[in-house]
């Protein structure tokens, strides 16, 4: 349809070399898009960019500075941006007791800080697009708390009222910003502690998620099918977050 058809759009996605994150850049690249792909590994990056027709940038998001290198080799390589989607994150399972600074810091420098630092860095080329759209990734942990989650719940809860504060603050520009919010995805990263859990008892559709099943509404989100929205957040999660409390 060609509401969902982003031809002619340039895409930037975080952590778009595995899981979620791939599955969104090669369904954008299908609906049309050039799609870079961000990963923490060059090597790695660039040979899996070569083999599915990215283009593709490196960088640690736990070192801010390395975004402007980023920002620096799309601007040259392209001198556009249409959709930004900050996919890239991490995430700690620590008691209250035991979370070190160190870890706070790590969890919040790449799910929350570098998508600030981020936009801000792309927001020039962002808002000479007349498609401009801000996918930020979040979690069903930016409403529900999980034992041992402190900081990744409180930098996805973060994240979400950035994307609300980004979304008032860039509307006049042009800017739509949004977030997506996965519940239990299945992905080769998380595969053995997802098998580990009983998770068609918890979840009301029976069973988790695929990556596939992102990309949907990340089209949805990135092309003009949902050009009046700005400051919302789409849940993936099979009904999980309204049935999650368990003992």
């Amino acid at each position: 349809m060609k509401l969902f058809d982003l031809s002619g759009r340039v895409a930037l996605v975080t952590g778009g070399t595995r899981g979620i994150g791939a599955a969104i850049a090669q369904g954008l690249r299908d609906a049309g898009a050039t799609v870079w792909i961000h990963g923490a590994q060059e090597a790695r990056t660039k040979k899996i960019a070569e083999e599915k027709g990215f283009q593709w940038t490196s960088a640690d998001l736990t070192d801010i500075s390395a975004i402007r290198t980023m920002v620096d080799k799309i601007s040259d390589e392209d001198g556009r941006l249409d959709i930004l989607i900050n996919n890239a994150g991490c995430e700690h399972h620590e008691k209250i007791g035991e979370i070190t600074e160190e870890t706070w810091d790590t969890v919040h420098t790449v799910n929350m800080k570098a998508p600030l630092m981020l936009l801000q860095a792309l927001l020039p080329l962002l808002q000479q697009s007349a498609h401009a759209s801000v996918i930020n990734m979040t979690s069903i942990h930016q409403l529900v708390p999980m034992r041992q989650g402190a900081a990744y719940c409180m930098s996805k809860a973060s994240l979400e009222m950035f994307t609300k504060v980004s979304a008032l603050e860039l509307a006049d520009k042009g800017v739509r910003v949004n977030n997506l919010a996965p519940g239990a995805i299945l992905t080769d990263i998380n595969r053995e502690v997802v098998g580990a859990m009983p998770f068609d008892q918890w979840i009301p559709l029976g069973r988790v998620g695929t990556a596939e099943e992102v990309v949907g509404p990340a089209i949805f989100l990135a092309s003009d099918a949902s050009s009046y929205m700005t400051g919302a957040t789409l849940f993936i999660d099979g009904g999980y977050k309204e049935n999650l409390l368990r003992y």
